[in-house]
């Protein structure tokens, strides 16, 4: 999906990515919780069309967005059962059901076969370096209260967050002060940011977000997980796509 240069979908696009990343996390009661709220899922869904998707993933997306809310209001969002269900999925200690390292998620997707020995290691695959080499050419960092390899899929998410919600700002800026002398630092800025979003998606997204997410969707998880898979799918086939 080709973005225009509007600021409030810029930030849309922001905030979804955040949301992904931060529901990749081991599961907190502050965000479960708020699943069930309904000023928040109106949040979500004014989220969806802010973000520019076409009419029938914008549909998608709300029936995956409904179901979390109807699970939340059934009760089967408890956050012990997700965190269980979490180490299961994604960080069980002998094999997860789908590796949320993008190293060995995309080692184990081409050799299912494969012994242990022969898997990257995960804070220095290659894959993870060259994480690490983005944030810093983008002047950022890891957040701190996630020791993880760069490579975790939460990580990556939240990074192309802080490149959308960059660009937001940047756009604002831009739309305010065009005849401004400092306009065409902003400009330039616009582009570097725009640069790094498409390298990333070059050399990460483009190998392991669609697949990961189809993944979450059709394997046997919770459902919570499988709904994030099916909102994760959507959003991941719209923001690679080239239309």
């Amino acid at each position: 999906m080709k973005l225009e240069q509007n600021p409030q979908q810029l930030a849309a696009v922001a905030d979804f990515y955040l949301l992904l990343g931060l529901m990749l996390r081991l599961p907190q009661e502050d965000l479960v919780s708020r699943f069930s709220d309904a000023a928040f899922h109106e949040g979500l869904i004014e989220m969806i069309h802010e973000s520019g998707f076409d009419k029938d993933r914008q549909k998608e997306l709300r029936c995956s967005f409904d179901e979390l809310k109807k699970l939340a209001e059934e009760g089967s969002l408890s956050v012990p059962d997700l965190r269980y269900a979490y180490t299961k999925a994604f960080t069980h200690p002998v094999k997860p059901s789908i590796f949320i390292y993008e190293s060995q998620f995309l080692f184990w997707d081409e050799n299912p076969e494969a012994s242990y020995g022969e898997a990257p290691r995960t804070f220095i695959s290659p894959a993870a370096l060259d994480a690490e080499r983005c944030y810093k050419k983008a002047n950022l960092t890891q957040s701190a209260d996630l020791n993880e390899p760069a490579d975790h899929m939460s990580i990556e998410l939240e990074f192309m967050s802080k490149l959308y919600d960059h660009k937001a700002k940047l756009v604002e800026q831009q739309d305010k002060d065009d005849e401004n002398p400092a306009a065409e630092e902003v400009r330039a800025e616009i582009e570097r940011t725009e640069a790094l979003i498409q390298e990333y998606n070059y050399y990460h997204f483009s190998k392991w977000g669609i697949r990961f997410f189809e993944k979450c969707k059709t394997s046997n998880l919770h459902p919570y997980y499988q709904a994030l898979g099916a909102i994760g799918s959507a959003f991941m086939q719209g923001m690679l796509s080239e239309k």
